[in-house]
């Protein structure tokens, strides 16, 4: 029997558009102070917590954390917890991209780091959003606050990753998108030009593993990935996005998602996107894409000769 595989993938919010990503890039702090000052707007940035690997226990306490994290970065601004302080003095908008990933151990402190595909020492760059989140993960833990692990998780660690989240702004309306944020701690206020979030180009070249196709199920893969601001998806940075409401498969059946998500993984490096844009200045953005694959079986019977 002769079967046709199709790969159908959603990057969700995104349509095809011109690329610059062969263009020149020009110095992010020069292309962003030549902006007017008439076509900025203030916005809120938010603080969020996500899983960082599919499968593992999400921990309602990480949003908590996320919260008195934020509270902290206020105070650091030099604001109280109840104020929105105002941040553009401390972080530039080409450093706006700052995320830390925390462990909560069992036996010992909570620790952090820098996910792996960012340069080791962003979080010593100065006016950059990775040194503002580690000063303000440092100061939360230091008063205290931690994370407790589940009574009912066999593990001795688990893992969460924070990171920044800011509206883009309508070129046309002024309008902010906050409803596409998700949810966050609301912790400082910048100066933001108006914004285009990242759009598809070219769709990923997937090679369907074998192991997936006698398990047809298993049929869709959602990942997070940053696209750089080159217009390419950096595949180190992609991460499964399980439902957290679906236990993960097991056995034969999670061999075949593995290699599948791997699969996809490596596809990212072929795909093509025009970079998200602050202002008409390239930066990156962190996205979500859905891939579904579909093994149809043909309408009629092959002809024999």
């Amino acid at each position: 029997m002769i079967k046709r595989l199709t790969i159908v993938a959603a990057l969700l919010g995104i349509s095809s558009a011109p690329s610059i990503a062969q263009q020149k890039l020009p110095d992010a702090e020069q292309c962003f102070s030549a902006i007017p000052i008439g076509e900025f707007k203030r916005a809120i940035v938010f603080l969020q917590a996500d899983a960082d690997i599919a499968g593992l226990p999400y921990l309602p306490s990480a949003e908590v954390f996320a919260q008195a994290v934020a509270f902290k970065l206020r105070e650091i601004l030099g604001a109280t917890s109840s104020q929105l302080p105002q941040a553009d003095s401390v972080i530039m908008l080409s450093r706006l991209d700052g995320q830390m990933i925390v462990t909560a151990h069992r036996t010992r402190p909570l620790t952090w780091r820098i996910p792996s595909w960012y340069p080791k020492a962003s979080d010593t760059v100065s006016r950059s959003s990775f040194a503002l989140l580690a000063q303000g993960i440092k100061l939360t833990v230091a008063d205290g606050d931690g994370i407790p692990l589940p009574e009912n998780f066999k593990g001795d660690s688990v893992s969460f990753r924070l990171s920044f989240h800011y509206p883009f702004i309508d070129p046309h309306t002024g309008s902010n998108d906050y409803n596409n944020l998700g949810e966050g701690a609301a912790a400082f206020t910048l100066l933001l030009p108006w914004g285009k979030r990242v759009e598809q180009l070219r769709g990923p070249t997937i090679h369907y593993p074998e192991s997936a196709k006698n398990l047809p199920h298993i049929n869709t893969v959602r990942l997070a990935f940053t696209v750089d601001r080159t217009g390419h998806a950096i595949p180190a940075s992609a991460r499964d996005l399980w439902p957290d409401e679906r236990p993960l498969p097991f056995g034969p059946q999670l061999l075949a998602y593995q290699s599948l998500l791997r699969a996809v993984k490596e596809g990212l490096r072929s795909a093509g996107y025009s970079p998200a844009q602050l202002g008409g200045c390239p930066v990156e953005e962190t996205v979500t894409q859905r891939y579904d694959f579909r093994i149809e079986e043909p309408a009629g019977k092959p002809e024999r000769h």
